[in-house]
């Protein structure tokens, strides 16, 4: 097997690893309404101390040339808790995964399940606003490379809606550049633009919750340095997901997505020989617990 291969399966499975302007996607939508004066409104609402948990299923597929086809099934146990609000509104949310069971098939090797994995207990701070902006970031530790058990360009629960109101059945675009600390270390990088939709709102899990779609296409990329060399992988990507935000608690209820990525990787010392994979990963998260000041929801 190729050795760029073998160091990005390696992290990869420790860890189970004007291009905007005119966006053109076919958007799975079973809201085909008109538009209406009715406004729609999103927003994110934190205090210190406020806790969240997320159990999150995952499946991925992830091919190369010339290797075996890795299939991952994950059930993931993400920790969020608010450290701090800060004088314009931002919320620092500490992303913790505090447990994972995969169970990994590979081509002609049969299937094994475990529960370790080294990004467990590992800390990824995130500052944002009341409609997903980012503006800093941090890593609890920075010196080792680990990415998350859905590598480093999986689909993240907070991410720019842009729109705080808006109307009934409306669509609107969100062209950003952003980082994704959560998603392991070294951290990547991801410049996307996104066509968002609302959706009919209706109660989950027993919270009545406003949702929105959308589509996205991206370009992503992460820097994997290792001793005299440099290993680049970068991403091309489309996704889709749906997202229900709590009216009254103002915290993501739940989060379908959808992502196929296709990677190149590059190593500097044979910049001209590009290896070339694919990642599909499809994925469910499930709020099933909500500690705030006044709150104390536990999923059954």
């Amino acid at each position: 097997m190729n050795i760029l291969i073998v160091n990005f399966l390696f992290l990869l499975l420790i860890s189970t690893g004007t291009l905007f302007s005119q966006i053109k996607l076919d958007i799975p939508d079973d809201d085909n309404g008109p538009v209406t004066d009715k406004l729609i409104c999103y927003s994110y609402k934190f205090s210190k101390g406020d806790t969240l948990e997320y159990l999150i299923h995952s499946y991925d597929s992830i091919t190369f040339p010339a290797t075996p086809d890795v299939l991952k099934a994950r059930k993931e146990v993400l920790q969020i808790i608010c450290d701090s609000v800060n004088e314009k509104g931002h919320f620092f949310l500490r992303h913790t995964l505090k447990s994972v069971t995969i169970m990994e098939t590979t081509q002609g090797t049969g299937t094994i399940t475990h529960s370790t994995h080294p990004w467990i207990n590992k800390t990824a701070t995130i500052e944002i606003d009341s409609v997903g902006n980012r503006y800093s970031w941090k890593v609890g530790d920075s010196t080792k490379a680990i990415l998350s058990p859905g590598g480093a360009f999986q689909s993240v629960l907070f991410f720019p809606i842009k729109e705080h109101c808006v109307r009934e059945n409306s669509s609107w675009l969100v062209e950003k550049e952003d980082y994704y600390p959560e998603n392991g270390i070294p951290v990547s990088y991801c410049n996307y633009g996104a066509l968002f939709k609302t959706t009919k709102s209706f109660d989950t899990l027993g919270f009545e919750c406003n949702r929105l779609q959308y589509a996205k296409t991206a370009k992503s990329g992460v820097d994997l340095l290792q001793i005299g060399t440099k290993t680049s992988i970068f991403v091309v990507s489309n996704s889709f997901g749906k997202l229900a935000i709590s009216n009254k608690y103002k915290v993501p209820v739940h989060f379908f997505s959808t992502i196929e990525q296709k990677l190149q990787i590059v190593n500097d010392t044979n910049p001209e020989k590009i290896l070339q994979g694919k990642h599909h990963i499809m994925s469910n998260a499930t709020l099933t617990r909500l500690n705030q000041m006044n709150v104390n929801f536990v999923k059954p």
